[in-house]
């Protein structure tokens, strides 16, 4: 068909963690650098940058990370963390490796953490 446009979406897969420290979140970033991942595939969020953490949430939608796992990690931007996240380009196991090793957690622990405390009936364990 002559004159057709065909428009195809596809999402971005994002890799993030959420750091307490500033310096782990540092770190994580020099070692995902050093493993060769560029500028352009690596973003830092904290509550100190201003606008740029005020739709962090629909940022991330927007670049396929689902609404659930997006407002959980905007609420830990907002709580005062630092989210670093990454565009891994077919290397998610390296880009998460180097995020835990700095002492990141994720969204993927929280559930499982979720997971575990409903399974002990939600009680606090010695």
């Amino acid at each position: 068909m002559k004159g057709e446009i065909i428009l195809t979406t596809y999402q971005i897969p994002i890799v993030a963690g959420v750091f307490e420290e500033e310096m782990q979140a540092k770190s994580a970033v020099d070692a995902l650098r050093s493993a060769e991942f560029g500028r352009d595939q690596i973003g830092v969020a904290m509550q100190n940058s201003g606008p740029a953490i005020e739709h962090l949430d629909q940022d991330l939608v927007n670049l396929g990370v689902e609404e659930k796992r997006a407002a959980f990690y905007h609420e830990e931007c907002k709580a005062g963390h630092i989210v670093v996240s990454v565009r891994p380009d077919g290397r998610d196991e390296v880009a998460k490796t180097i995020l835990t090793e700095n002492g990141a957690h994720d969204y993927q622990q929280e559930e499982r953490d979720e997971v575990a405390d409903s399974a002990e009936g939600g009680q606090y364990q010695d």
